[in-house]
């Protein structure tokens, strides 16, 4: 029992000694303000990348304009004896294209998820909703991790 106490206790000390910070815990510290950011292609992905990338606008830091194409796609991955899909692969492929000065550079990120299909159309709606947004969030966090690194 003491021994594990005494284990506890000295992970604890090592992990605040050596300065560990979880990797995202910088994001909102960002070194760079988007000046500008134009969208094409879906229109909903796109409404939920504006709203995270929005606190990042007319900051301090390196100014940095985007453009941001999208595409999400919702294809019927397995069906039933009857033929009716029972499960959907949704998959949101955006591309940005960063101009900060003089300097051009081009990401592209592909997300996806396979969703169950819902016997009730506006429960599936809604659910294919929140997975929009997660597959965003998570898009946009993968773009910030990326910024910080451009010249």
């Amino acid at each position: 029992m003491i021994k594990k106490f005494l284990i506890l206790i000295l992970s604890i000390i090592f992990i605040y000694g050596c300065s560990y910070e979880p990797i995202y815990s910088k994001k909102n510290k960002a070194n760079f303000s988007i000046e500008e950011i134009s969208f094409k292609g879906n229109r909903e992905i796109n409404n939920f990348i504006n709203q995270k990338l929005d606190k990042y606008k007319k900051k301090e830091g390196k100014k940095i304009s985007i453009e941001v194409t999208s595409l999400y796609k919702k294809e019927s991955q397995s069906k039933n004896t009857s033929g009716t899909t029972t499960r959907f692969n949704l998959e949101a492929s955006v591309n940005f294209v960063i101009t900060t000065g003089n300097s051009t550079s081009d990401i592209n990120i592909v997300k996806d998820f396979i969703m169950n299909n819902l016997s009730d159309e506006f429960e599936e709606k809604k659910y294919e909703n929140t997975i929009k947004d997660n597959l965003s969030e998570s898009i946009v966090n993968e773009l910030l991790l990326y910024l910080p690194r451009i010249k």
